[in-house]
């Protein structure tokens, strides 16, 4: 259990940087910024949900609780 509330906090987490993140490129394009690396962003993004979903369903897995996703589908 505290590793699914540890994995829950680090995607709250991710969420406030995406935020605060999202308000600086704002800020900073509307002072003339030029964005660069935009094609690979959405990979790492990608990158990160997978990530923290797989290790919540890996620690379900062996702790041998079932996460029916079927039920969204």
């Amino acid at each position: 259990m505290i590793f699914a509330i540890f994995i829950i906090l680090i995607a709250i987490q991710r969420l406030v940087e995406l935020y605060i993140a999202k308000q600086n490129e704002i800020q900073l394009k509307s002072e003339g910024a030029v964005e660069y690396g935009k094609s690979h962003y959405r990979w790492m993004v990608l990158m990160h949900l997978s990530f923290l979903s797989f290790s919540l369903l890996k620690w379900s897995r062996l702790k041998g609780i079932c996460l029916d996703f079927g039920q969204f589908g």
